[in-house]
């Protein structure tokens, strides 16, 4: 006689009851595991959705940080024309202006350019990274982006323009 008389030999749990439900009724091929098709699916979906969800948070997020920008060259006007009305031209440089301490303002970086005669200037601000270009003269009423598709691609645009 051997040494398995009278017992079940389990063959990794996978003997024939090994994997019962309620009732009794064998689950072993339907609640087992996925097959290779579902999984393969699934990661399609998750592709999709991330080719879809991924440019449009880095181009959310690129918009914010020029919105920075902007709120700087507005200041910049702001104060630039607080400068005006008390020395009868513009500051020559940032350092002038009260909440410029450094030119480095998130992102970008901020830029002052005064004509000769103190009667004219441009604020321009820059981010090398990504090729974005943005400036305020005194004759404008609002910061004009130079370089409008320099923020990235988006799925969105490829699509609706």
């Amino acid at each position: 006689m051997g040494l398995f008389r009278g017992r079940k030999l389990k063959a990794y749990g996978r003997e024939k009851g090994a994997c019962r439900g309620q009732g009794g009724a064998e689950l072993w091929g339907s609640l087992w595991g996925f097959t290779l098709v579902e999984l393969m699916v699934t990661v399609a979906i998750v592709a999709i959705l991330a080719a879809v969800a991924i440019p449009a948070y880095v181009n959310s997020v690129r918009r914010s940080e020029q919105a920075h920008a902007v709120e700087a060259l507005l200041r910049a006007r702001m104060e630039l024309e607080a400068y005006w009305a008390d020395h009868n031209r513009y500051a020559q440089t940032l350092t002038l202006l009260p909440s410029f301490e450094s030119a480095i303002q998130g992102k970008y970086v901020i830029s002052l350019r005064v004509w000769a005669d103190g009667q004219r200037y441009r604020v321009d601000a820059v981010r090398a990274d990504v090729g974005d270009r943005l400036h305020l003269s005194d004759n404008e009423t609002k910061p004009v982006v130079d370089t409008p598709k320099a923020l990235g691609w988006s799925i969105f645009q490829w699509l609706f323009e």
